[in-house]
């Protein structure tokens, strides 16, 4: 050290002036600071070494990041190598999950027919894929085409590719699945895509049944199914709400019926007011009202499986020769259901009113939210217009629950009450209601 004297690191001092020097790659450089006073010499050294050091410290982390990356490639291979979840038993690991989704009854009901489907279609396809882990969008692309093929409609498809989406991603971690092969990024587009309900809902929609139609079907139904099917047309609601109507929701006192619809409960939980036309009372009173449910074993069998109701009513349209199927659509190439549970539903619509039920009730019944909804809906032939006209106040029922089609001793509908139903509208129709109920109280 030149004089003896002690510096700060990399700094020597020569005459007045201090210098840095530093060794690179083994050879020394040196190079002066230009500065007397050793503060400002420590600022201009570290300015000067400032890059050697940076180069130094960017060959470290390369180091460590090489280190990390073996690392890396180690545990994975031990990942890899460990048992995974097998496809087998996908399902039982979903139920013990505590990251899934708290699901009803039903809906668990239908993911695991979705799950024990897939499984089996890929035993038969594939074989030798036996993890989760191995299922990769190859797989899901052709079982998306396998369901096509099916000929499902767009609800069902995204059923079943919505109920393994989720089943993947709840066990990601459980299964080591690095990739969702179900999933489906909208504003990526990438993964398999849903197909859009509304846009073929047109296309696939069940058209309404006449009335001779609704009796013929009445008519091959047999024990819960006859009860099923009178329930629809004389509620207008959907499948699930008449398989699962319940014994407190009838008020036989009142003769009303009060439930809440399944498919818009957890939207907006609104109850609905329903009637109870003759032919609906004539069944319900012939039934041993027992247990919480009308109709407990079809209850049972639809938790378990939807389908099952669906193919026995199928069956009953079949026996009374209704069409099952219009011709092939152009765009889609798949033959279209024309008639089924859901024509009921629309059916609905004429015979509430020919029961004489204006149109602003019938529209909260069906959760229609426009009269043309219910002009679709609604069979406009000469029957229906004569019998408006007439203001039939309901539709007798014959001695098989089903519907009359044609007028039979009407008592003349009062002129009054009449110009009463004409003056009504969606927002008037409680006032009017209430004025009509009061001057036929009198």
């Amino acid at each position: 050290m030149p004089n003896g004297k002690k510096y700060p690191k990399n700094l020597f001092k020569r005459g007045n002036v201090y210098y840095v020097r530093w060794r690179v790659d083994g050879k020394l450089k040196m190079q002066s600071t230009g500065e007397a006073e050793q503060s400002e010499a420590i600022k201009k050294r570290d300015e000067i070494l400032y890059p050697f050091h940076l180069k130094d410290e960017t060959k470290r982390l390369k180091s460590l990041q090489v280190e990390i990356d073996g690392r890396s490639t180690e545990l994975e291979q031990l990942e890899e190598s460990a048992p995974a979840l097998k496809l087998a038993d996908a399902w039982r690991e979903y139920r013990k999950s505590h990251n899934r989704p708290k699901s009803g009854t039903s809906t668990l009901n239908r993911y695991e027919s979705c799950i024990a489907a897939f499984t089996k279609w890929m035993k038969t396809n594939y074989p030798d894929v036996k993890e989760m882990r191995e299922v990769g969008t190859e797989h899901a692309e052709a079982y998306a085409d396998h369901l096509e093929g099916k000929n499902l409609s767009p609800s069902s498809f995204n059923i079943y590719l919505n109920a393994l989406a989720m089943v993947w991603a709840v066990l990601k971690n459980k299964a080591q699945i690095k990739h969702n092969p179900f999933a489906w990024d909208r504003k990526s587009r990438t993964g398999i895509e849903r197909r859009n309900i509304k846009a073929e809902s047109t296309i696939r929609k069940k058209r309404a049944l006449t009335l001779d139609e609704v009796n013929l079907v009445i008519e091959k139904a047999e024990a819960d199914y006859r009860t099923l099917l009178i329930i629809l047309a004389c509620t207008g609601q959907r499948l699930v709400a008449g398989v699962k109507l319940q014994w407190r929701e009838i008020a036989f006192d009142k003769n009303i019926i009060t439930l809440t619809p399944t498919k818009t409960a957890k939207r907006t939980g609104k109850q609905v007011y329903i009637p109870i036309l003759p032919q609906l009372r004539e069944e319900l009173d012939s039934l041993t009202r027992t247990g919480r449910y009308v109709l407990p074993e079809l209850v049972e069998a639809y938790n378990k499986d939807p389908s099952i109701i669906s193919k026995q009513i199928r069956s009953i349209f079949t026996a009374a020769e209704l069409t099952a199927h219009k011709q092939i659509d152009i765009e889609t190439s798949k033959a279209v259901v024309e008639t089924g549970a859901h024509s009921l539903r629309h059916s609905y619509v004429t015979i509430a009113r020919l029961a004489g039920l204006p149109d602003p009730l019938i529209m909260k019944i069906t959760g229609h939210s426009s009269e043309e909804l219910i002009d679709h809906y609604t069979d406009f032939n000469e029957q229906l217009i004569a019998s408006l006209a007439s203001r039939i106040p309901h539709a007798l029922p014959k001695g098989s629950k089903g519907f009359l089609t044609e007028e039979a001793g009407k008592e003349p509908f009062p002129e009054w009450a009449k110009k009463q139903l004409e003056a009504m509208s969606a927002k008037n129709w409680k006032t009017i209601k209430a004025e009509i109920l009061q001057i036929g109280s009198e």
